[in-house]
């Protein structure tokens, strides 16, 4: 795992030391190395920072330069050992054992239609000499991110981190989109090829842009291969069985590692099958899980971290999170998002993976399991409406609901009986303007399809890449390579290709995956309910943080008085002290708080400003 940045166009030559500060503001993403390549006619510059995992020897280092040719890549491909026999027939002679190479022989020998056999996280720049042509990408699965913007002289710049982009060149705006920000402000996300700033984008999931000198647009390519394969007609136990093989040889593919590997453990039915799978082929795996200083039992999942941890005899390092580690590492984690996004559980990623950094590289991670097999409360609420909510088998389920899935069904009842739609997800602060929801729909939603349908695709196409990317922010931080064997192109195959009644039998969240990891995980994790690393922060907001809180929302900001007046903020703060609601509410109040932190923290770093 890596950082890249790069520059392509007439103004490349002179940005070259702009490449080099650039490569500086990264450097926590690649430790192990640096460089910069400069092609001979000056139009393009590369950088690149190195967190050596495959081949640790100067072989493997980047920018990658031969035969007239350049490439900075960031990420993994864990088929890349399957392409070398081909390459080498085709007269490649490999002197390194590093994915990187394989990446660079497969791009020089085939093009950009070689990333189509790719199975893994990348996004990165090959620049061709011969045809003074550069091409980014960005792997198909949301995986790792990709930057863009464009100078008004058509040169290029693109970057691992948005932090980069703004580096290399102080003629990129820190010009603030609306439309954008509204997104953020209803879903706390927004679309993958979106950013905050008005001058910069992201490539998209499997987008491929190839720019070349005599061209004033690019050529754009996807590596994206549409599932058209026919839904799967299996017995239960076959169903089982064979999912359960998919799951585990995902999982085997993302240990390919020469450095040792962990594992985040959060208690939960996701991590505790990847960690309990990767223990049967790797030895000395260690896992990470944090709790917080907080006498609530809710927020405290290491009993049920602990029980794997002794099933399959592994190390567990536990971190400890308070109150003062929110005050002292706060800013700290909004500058490395780059842009708020997501919601209060990147505060305990952040903490969790700067404890997991002192001691590995890389981290398998459980990614991916509530989005493939439907885990969310929403799901259920969404199975209910699906089968009119007064059938017999929906009462049963109805008489079973937890806490945490009772305002989902009402919020989804009332949306449904009172507009006849199936809604995203919550607003969090209202929003009188629709163009977030339109832009929001644009980005995947076919009307047609039923409610659950909707949601698996909100899920899977904006939900997940956003985690996705906070997750990248996050562990990059602290120099963490996190893999995610979950969300990987054949487990996503064959779960699309599985209708989703089977994934939530009779109304049980992630049913299916449930019966796939029994007799795996503790079966006291079986019947465990979903709480996804709570934060005790709604609480901590009140209390111990509310002096931080008040310091910070009541500062003056023309960000936050754009999205809310001192007087409303103050008011927001007050009810939060003052009035107790019931725990969905008391969340969704809280995040609001959360936004708005984030928000000032980001504009205040970053000296970013409202859109004229």
């Amino acid at each position: 795992m890596c950082g890249v940045v790069g520059v392509f166009g007439p103004s490349a030559l002179r940005m070259k030391e702009g490449v080099r500060q650039a490569i500086k503001t990264i450097a926590h993403r690649g430790p192990d190395g640096e460089g910069i390549y400069e092609s001979p006619n000056g139009k393009c510059v590369l950088g690149h920072v190195r967190l050596a995992i495959l081949d640790l020897s100067d072989a493997a280092s980047q920018p990658m330069c031969k035969q007239k040719s350049a490439l900075t890549y960031n990420g993994e491909i864990y088929n890349h050992l399957s392409f070398r026999p081909s390459l080498e027939k085709m007269g490649w002679e490999f002197s390194s054992g590093s994915d990187t190479e394989t990446l660079f022989a497969g791009l020089k020998l085939n093009g950009e239609s070689f990333l189509d056999k790719t199975s893994g996280m990348f996004a990165g720049g090959w620049y061709d000499e011969q045809t003074d042509r550069l091409t980014i990408f960005r792997d198909p699965l949301g995986i790792k991110p990709l930057y863009l913007a464009i100078l008004p002289d058509s040169t290029v710049i693109f970057a691992s981190e948005i932090i980069a982009i703004l580096t290399v060149s102080e003629q990129v705006s820190r010009e603030i989109k609306t439309q954008t920000l509204h997104c953020y402000l209803r879903y706390e996300n927004y679309p993958q090829k979106e950013t905050l700033l008005k001058s910069i984008k992201s490539l998209s999931p499997g987008e491929v842009l190839l720019y070349s000198s005599d061209r004033s647009e690019p050529q754009r390519k996807s590596s994206f291969k549409s599932n058209s394969e026919e839904p799967l007609d299996l017995p239960e136990s076959n169903l089982i069985q064979q999912t359960q093989q998919v799951v585990e040889k995902a999982v085997q593919s993302h240990l390919l590692s020469d450095v040792p590997i962990g594992v985040y453990l959060s208690g939960g039915l996701d991590s505790s099958l990847v960690a309990c799978m990767a223990a049967r082929h790797v030895n000395g795996l260690t896992a990470f899980t944090g709790y917080f200083e907080d006498t609530d039992s809710y927020y405290d999942e290491r009993p049920f971290s602990r029980d794997v941890a002794r099933h399959i005899n592994i190390n567990l390092d536990e971190v400890c999170i308070r109150p003062e580690d929110f005050k002292n590492h706060f800013d700290e984690m909004i500058a490395h998002l780059g842009q708020p996004r997501m919601g209060m559980g990147a505060f305990s990623q952040f903490m969790v993976a700067k404890q997991a950094g002192q001691h590995r590289k890389v981290l398998l991670s459980g990614h991916g399991g509530d989005e493939l097999f439907a885990g969310y409360p929403i799901f259920k609420a969404a199975w209910l409406a699906q089968n009119n909510w007064v059938s017999p088998a929906c009462w049963k389920v109805l008489t079973r609901l937890s806490r945490k899935e009772i305002p989902w069904v009402v919020y989804l009842a009332f949306e449904r009986f009172t507009k006849g739609i199936t809604p995203l997800a919550p607003a969090l602060i209202p929003d009188n303007d629709l163009s977030s929801n339109e832009m929001m729909e644009a980005a995947f939603v076919d009307k047609s399809n039923s409610p659950l349908s909707c949601l698996q695709e909100y899920y899977q196409a904006i939900y997940l890449p956003g985690l996705l990317l906070v997750e990248d922010c996050i562990s990059m931080a602290h120099s963490l390579e996190t893999r995610v064997p979950l969300w990987s192109p054949e487990l996503i195959r064959w779960s699309n290709r599985i209708e989703l009644d089977k994934k939530i039998p009779k109304g049980q969240l992630k049913g299916l995956l449930r019966e796939v990891a029994r007799g795996i995980i503790p079966d006291s994790l079986l019947d465990a309910p979903k709480r996804g690393f709570p934060t005790p922060l709604r609480k901590w907001f009140r209390k111990d943080l509310l002096e931080f809180v008040r310091s910070r929302l009541l500062s003056a900001s023309p960000v936050l008085d754009l999205v809310m007046s001192r007087k409303q903020r103050e008011k927001l703060i007050q009810s939060h002290c003052r009035y107790m609601l019931p725990f969905a509410m008391d969340e969704r109040r809280s995040h609001r708080i959360w936004i708005l932190l984030c928000l000032e923290s980001w504009a205040r770093q970053n000296n970013v400003h409202p859109e004229n």
